[in-house]
This record gives C-alpha cells, sequence and structure tokens, in this order.
C-alpha cells in the first residue's frame, strides 16, 4: 500500500510558540558529530534526546543515530534495525567487555519508516533503579515506548559518556553499522539526570496528540552534557549551552537546513520509488531506469513555487501531477493522467503524456527550473534560470515575473481535483540527477531568494504571493 501524502507537520508550531531555526542533514558515509571527554561523566543515569526525520531506509545495514567506537568488545548503539521482524525499530544496545557480554538491547514495538514526518526520541536511562521497568525508558513523541529484550542490570554502566570511547552522532563506528540518513535537530543531553518527556517537549492545548518541543536552554545539564542546535553553519557542532562542542566529521556548511520539528519541508518520497538512489536527505535523485518520482507534501490549495537543479540532465522529466497517480499508473514511465511536465528538450506534456508547445529553450547541466503552481486558479508557469516562459506563444516566449503574479500566460489545468505533488521521471535511454529545492536546498545558493513569509533558499527571486512548500505556508494558506 502506499503511503499517504502529508499535508504539513504534526509538531509545526504556531505564531508565538518555541520556533526550532534549524538542523544537521546527514547523507553520505562518514557523516557524523564526535566527541571524546577529557574524564567520564555519570554512566548510570542520564538523558538523551534528539528529533529525527529519516531519509534513506537502509535494508543492508543497520543505521547508527548515536553511539560509540568499538573498545576492547565494549560499544553503546541507538540504531534503526534492519533484521527480520525488528526493521526499522529503534534498537539500544550496549556491550562491555569480558567476551563483549551484552548489558543492554532493548527494541521498541514500534517501527519508524516515514520519510516525511519528524519525531521526538528521548532515552532514559537510571541503572540505580531497582525496579527493571524504571532503569530504561524511551519516549516517542511524548508516550512511553513499549520496549522488549535486555533492559540493564541494577547499577550497570553503559558505555555512553565514558572517556574510554570516543562518542558519535550518526556515525556507525567500526561495527557492521552504516551511518545514519536523515535530519536531527534539538539534539540534547542531561548527565547525572533521568529526565521524562516533559523537559523537552508538551502536547499542543489545542490539538492534544500533537508533540512539539520545548525551549530547553533552561536546563540544568551536568559536566558532560551538550546542547546541539545546529543554528551555527560555520560550527555545527557548537554546544550552545557551554563548551562541550563536537568535531564536525565531512559536514559542510550546505548539510545545515532549515527543515526542522516546527517547519517541515517537503523532500522526495523514497517509499513511492524505493528502486532510485537517494541522497542529501531525500533532495538529490539518481535515476538509471524508467523511474517516476513525487514529494512527500501534497498541495490542495494556495500558491506555491519550488525550484529544480539539474546535476546530468539525462532524460528527465519534471513537474506535479494530481496524488491519484500515485496508483499503478504512477509507476509507469509517466503519468497517464492529471500530470504537467516539462523534459530537457523543453516540450511541456500535458495530462496522457501528450507533447504540447516548445515552452522553455533545452534544458542542460546546471540549469534551474523553477515551477510557480497557482492551486487556486488551476495555472502554472515555468522559469529556466530565472526567465519565465508563456504557455500562450507558438514557441520559447519570455514572459515577465510581473505576468505570473497577475495570472496571466499561465497553463490551466482547471479540470483537475484534488492534491497536486511534486513529480519528476526519468528513462533508461540516459541516466540524470536532479536537485529538488522546496525551500531548504542541499546545495549552496549564493544569494538566497525567500518568499514573502521570510522562508525558503531559492537561487531566484519567488513570485509575490506564492510560497516555499513547508508545514508553516501550508497551515496559512494550503
Amino acid at each position: 500500500m502506499l503511503p499517504t501524502i502529508s499535508t504539513g507537520n504534526v509538531a509545526s508550531a504556531l505564531a508565538g510558540e518555541y520556533e526550532v531555526a534549524n538542523s544537521l542533514r546527514f547523507s553520505v558515509s562518514d557523516d557524523s558529530l564526535s566527541k571524546t571527554y577529557s574524564s567520564s561523566g555519570n554512566t548510570k543515569t542520564w538523558t538523551l534526546s534528539t528529533w529525527i526525520k529519516r531519509s534513506n531506509l537502509d535494508t543492508s545495514q543497520n543505521q547508527k543515530i548515536f553511539g560509540t567506537n568499538y573498545v576492547s568488545l565494549s560499544e553503546f548503539m541507538v540504531i534503526f534495525n534492519n533484521s527480520g521482524t525488528d526493521e526499522d525499530k529503534i534498537n539500544i544496545l550496549n556491550y562491555t567487555g569480558g567476551g563483549g557480554a551484552i548489558q543492554a538491547n532493548a527494541t521498541t514495538a514500534r517501527v519508524f519508516r516515514d520519510p516525511s514526518a519528524w519525531f521526538n526520541l528521548i532515552i532514559a536511562l537510571d541503572t540505580t533503579q531497582s525496579s527493571e521497568s524504571d532503569r530504561l525508558k524511551v519516549y516517542i513523541n511524548g508516550s512511553l515506548a513499549t520496549l522488549s529484550g535486555t533492559i540493564p542490570s541494577q547499577n550497570a554502566d553503559l558505555r555512553w559518556n565514558n572517556s574510554s570511547h570516543t562518542l558519535y552522532i550518526g556515525e556507525g563506528g567500526s561495527q557492521a553499522v552504516s551511518n545514519f540518513q536523515g535530519y536531527q535537530c534539538e539534539t540534547v543531553f542531561v548527565d547525572g539526570t533521568a529526565l521524562d518527556q516533559n523537559s523537552f517537549g508538551e502536547f499542543d492545548s489545542d490539538s492534544p496528540t500533537i508533540w512539539k518541543p520545548k525551549d530547553v536552554s533552561g536546563l540544568s545539564l551536568g559536566s558532560n552534557g551538550f546542547y546541539l542546535d545546529y543554528e551555527d553553519s560555520s560550527n555545527l557542532g557548537n554546544d550552545v549551552s557551554g563548551s562541550n562542542n563536537w568535531t564536525v566529521n565531512q559536514l559542510t556548511a550546505t548539510d545545515q537546513s532549515t527543515d526542522t520539528c516546527t517547519n517541515n519541508f517537503s523532500v522526495l518520497n523514497n517509499l513511492i520509488q524505493s528502486s532510485a538512489t537517494y541522497s542529501d536527505g531525500n533532495l538529490t535523485v539518481a535515476i538509471s531506469s524508467n523511474k517516476s518520482l513525487m514529494s512527500t507534501i501534497g498541495v490542495s490549495s494556495g500558491k506555491f513555487y519550488f525550484e529544480t537543479k539539474i546535476n546530468t540532465k539525462g532524460s528527465t522529466y519534471l513537474g506535479f501531477c494530481s496524488e491519484r497517480n500515485t496508483g499503478a499508473n504512477f509507476s509507469s514511465y509517466r503519468p497517464l493522467t492529471e500530470s504537467a511536465l516539462v523534459n530537457t528538450t523543453g516540450n511541456v506534456y500535458d495530462a496522457g503524456g501528450n507533447t504540447g508547445i516548445d515552452s522553455l529553450p533545452s534544458i542542460a547541466d546546471d540549469d534551474i527550473i523553477g515551477c510557480a503552481l497557482d492551486v487556486d486558479n488551476k495555472k502554472f508557469w515555468w522559469s529556466k534560470n530565472g526567465q519565465w516562459y508563456s504557455a500562450n506563444a507558438s514557441s520559447d516566449s519570455t514572459i515577465n515575473i510581473s505576468d505570473v503574479e497577475a495570472g496571466n500566460n499561465g497553463y490551466d489545468f482547471s479540470s483537475w481535483t484534488g492534491q497536486f505533488v511534486f513529480a519528476s521521471f526519468g528513462t533508461s535511454t540516459n541516466a540524470n540527477n536532479i536537485s529538488v529545492n522546496f525551500g531548504s536546498p542541499s546545495y549552496s545558493v549564493s544569494s538566497p531568494n525567500s518568499d514573502a513569509n521570510g522562508y525558503g533558499a531559492f537561487s531566484y527571486t519567488v513570485p509575490t504571493n506564492f510560497y516555499a512548500i513547508n508545514s508553516k505556508n501550508l497551515a496559512e494558506f494550503g
């Protein structure tokens, strides 16, 4: 069964509420943060909290969210498991010397397979407790998770927060575990205290099933505690609560993202087309055979803008389609109904794959293709490298951005209904590679342009009254 298209984010903050500005995007092998403490903190009692949005669901190896290196048969790991009935569950493991004895091997009952949404993970450890159920607690979006497996024994010392180990965020260490792929924000460690979920978030007063973050700056974090907000692009491992800064490994300023737990941006949905090769937090995709793609967020009203960077043009078709194409038709060469696409020769394709006029000049590598989508009035426009083109001319006729803003010379799709999602298609004729920018790009934009709400980092001017595709804009206009 295909996943439901998201219409926003369960943790999107409302006006006046606590906002999270940035996240960190983990994508390629060895993207990580690392920290070796000069002295051990409390290895029996601590709390670790972060917000996570998954991207690639690696089925070949476990993905490490947190962990340590492997020293003398000892290590600590928090992973997305990939094995058997535990696939995509969170697994907390601790091995300690003496033959690598397992001190912890606890697994959640819940699975985590949604690349469209953020969730809050809190791990609270206190092995001094006499009751087993009080020694290790895991909270998911404010609710206590059901755990199975081995819970640490009373007064057990775990390897996290031990100075004999290097600690990692997003790293696989020396074991057969792959790196984490996705986004993290609001990463907090409390040394010496096991806190519950109420220290890190709260349920929305108007929507009591919605979990949202709280300002953690007032928490007492202990000697080895830290708070990583990822807001300093020149120092992504900066501990804003003190001096426990982390070393940045391979991550760069372009891995800082505005896609966060309080403003969720659209990305590509790798559950729809899992056989393509995704990277950059599901914003870049490489296609080497007939494949169709779509985004995680659909829009049913409002005006929105997105851009696509052509990395390797190949045989690329890109645009948008009705969510009704996400069934059998969507897995074919291109949707059979309710789609609007432009290909690398500049041809526009309408519903059913019919070729229209040459709307754009031919597209080359490194070109930026913009799309302004007016769902309210059922019109759309294409641009190439900031130049807009008319739907009403015989060939390649340019128009001004003011025409787009006034609703003139746009393509019409008035007969279509439902939600609309970004769509792209690649063929086996020539492999292609594209990066989609819904407002939080994976590539560097030298002079970024935002929408009127201040969201987005686009290469070219956003037409007035058109907006980036994220949960805040959807809450206001979608």
